[in-house]
């Protein structure tokens, strides 16, 4: 009864058995493939946080003082910024406006990728 059952899943001749193993193979792939992307926009979505909207001081434990203020006013500060010192580098940007690392990475990307300035990938 179970070889009648297999039989009947995978059929009596060696190529339907090949290629039913080839689309399970290809189902595999796929699935290992989502399950990649799955956990790289987790990872996107880790990253973001909430910027409170009031300014706060925060002392770094190598001393550096940094302002967090909400994304907007960041994005703001950091095109004028550009604007002001053209050609400048991120840690300029980030020591200058005393900002988050993360988060000035995260604005000069989004900024890069709507094409308002142009990184130099160094």
């Amino acid at each position: 009864m179970k070889k009648e059952g297999l039989t009947k899943f995978f059929g009596d001749t060696m190529p339907e058995k090949t290629l039913i193993m080839k689309k399970l193979e290809n189902l595999k792939k796929e699935i290992e493939e989502l399950e990649d992307l799955i956990r790289s926009k987790e990872e996107e979505e880790i990253v973001p946080r909430k910027i409170p909207d009031v300014e706060l001081i925060v002392v770094a434990e190598e001393g550096i003082v940094l302002r967090e203020i909400p994304e907007e006013e960041a994005r703001k500060l950091i095109l004028d910024y550009i604007e002001k010192h053209p050609g400048c580098l991120t840690s300029e940007i980030i020591e200058n406006l005393a900002l988050d690392p993360l988060l000035v990475g995260r604005i000069l990307r989004q900024l890069e990728k709507e094409g308002k300035i142009e990184g130099r990938g160094v």
